[in-house]
């Protein structure tokens, strides 16, 4: 599966990377904020994206509402420090599939793709 990993520091999507190959996932791109993001992810085509709620230059709420602007139902988990209510609405309003809240664990995670994908719309032809 295609995961691209949305997160400014890179210690965070080491740490990503290194849970998801331990669950078994073995195929990842990387970027350190927004538009980095947008535009690799047009080129890699992820089947799951996971980004932080804050970014540089454009924050993870922004990057999903552009992303889905765009047309992409793509899964997206979205990461974040804060369990703030309205921020959380914020993130389901823009369309992210799932929402963690750091920290958490591998199994945490493992069930939130589960669910995305689950959930998931499947792609038009």
């Amino acid at each position: 599966m295609r995961i691209m990993l949305v997160d400014d520091l890179k210690t965070v999507r080491d740490l990503l990377r290194g849970t998801l190959e331990q669950a078994g996932y073995d195929e990842f791109e990387e970027a350190c904020d927004g538009p980095e993001g947008l535009s690799k992810a047009v080129m890699f085509k992820p089947q799951l994206i996971i980004v932080s709620g804050r970014l540089p230059t454009m924050d993870g709420i922004a990057f999903v509402s552009t992303w889905r602007d765009r047309g992409h139902r793509t899964p997206i988990i979205m990461v974040a420090a804060e369990a703030d209510r309205s921020r959380v609405l914020e993130a389901i309003e823009a369309g992210v599939s799932s929402y963690i809240i750091k920290p958490f664990d591998g199994t945490t995670l493992a069930e939130r793709i589960r669910q995305a994908l689950a959930n998931a719309t499947p792609p038009t032809t």
